[in-house]
């Protein structure tokens, strides 16, 4: 099958959705993901929740098409005015424009120079070679993530925290429509955890980017999310999953908690912000 590539009139507008519809996955015969219907749009930033097995890492990566298998036999487009896109009819550089993907974890293979592991991140930009635009870029995000001291440094010299930071580097220098981040504030001390989401959400809103992230912590999807999902286990014996899609607000209440979670989940309000205090 001939391969589509995306357009420069698409790769520019302002007004995409990622979107899948009716996806389900198992391991085996134990179903993980049941009939999901979501979809990212552009200037969206969202939070993805649930207890751990719940299945978020294994839905961002099939909304990161790491999963060939399910992208050929799911819906998983993109939806440009009244243009549907399968991305499984995009080869793996197209996805890239479209798509940027941190996993939760990861081990670096190669002994490389901060500057050329974020600089990676560019591949799907570039036609043969490596332009000044690419450095700049590769400048440009490790100045906004204060992170310019780590350049010169090779990667087996970080403590994990600056592995991370330059992770997200690399991440958000691929310049892709869609931001999807699995557990980006793992081993972040906490004061780097608000600079980092606030330009995260700034680079978003400037840029017209989509972005999802996990998170296991409640009150800081709450406080930087504009929108949650919140998923639950699948459960065998009632063939159903919860899949809620909505504001922090809206989702994120005690009652909804509870079921999702288990137990007995106290949330409150603050009394200047509004956005719900999960206890």
């Amino acid at each position: 099958m001939k391969k589509l590539k995306i357009s420069d009139k698409i790769l520019q507008s302002e007004n995409l959705s990622l979107v899948l519809e009716n996806v389900s996955f198992s391991y085996g015969k134990r179903k993980i993901l049941h009939d999901i219907n979501f979809s990212l749009k552009t200037n969206d930033f969202t939070a993805l929740c649930g207890k751990n097995g719940s299945g978020k890492s294994t839905l961002l990566e099939i909304i990161a098409c790491l999963n060939e298998k399910i992208l050929k036999s799911s819906k998983i487009f993109l939806q440009f005015q009244n243009e549907k896109i399968p991305l499984y009819k995009l080869d793996f550089k197209e996805r890239a424009k479209i798509i940027s993907f941190m996993p939760q974890n990861e081990t670096p293979a190669w002994n490389f120079e901060v500057f050329d592991f974020i600089l990676s991140g560019r591949f799907a930009q570039k036609s043969s070679f490596y332009t000044e635009k690419d450095f700049e870029k590769v400048l440009e995000i490790t100045e906004s993530l204060k992170i310019s001291n780590l350049l010169e440094k090779n990667i087996f010299e970080l403590s994990g925290g600056e592995f991370q930071k330059i992770r997200l580097a690399r991440t958000l220098v691929q310049d892709a429509k869609f931001i999807i981040l699995d557990e980006p504030l793992n081993f972040l001390d906490i004061s780097f955890e608000k600079e980092f989401m606030m330009l995260l959400k700034d680079f978003s809103q400037k840029n017209k980017k989509g972005v999802l992230f996990s998170s296991h912590n409640l009150n800081s999807a709450s406080y930087f999310a504009e929108k949650a999902v919140l998923i639950s286990e699948f459960q065998q014996n009632e063939n159903r999953q919860i899949f809620l899609e909505g504001k922090c607000s809206e989702i994120f209440t005690s009652e909804i908690l509870s079921s999702v979670y288990g137990g007995k989940i106290s949330v409150f309000y603050h009394p200047i912000s509004g956005k719900p205090i999960i206890e």
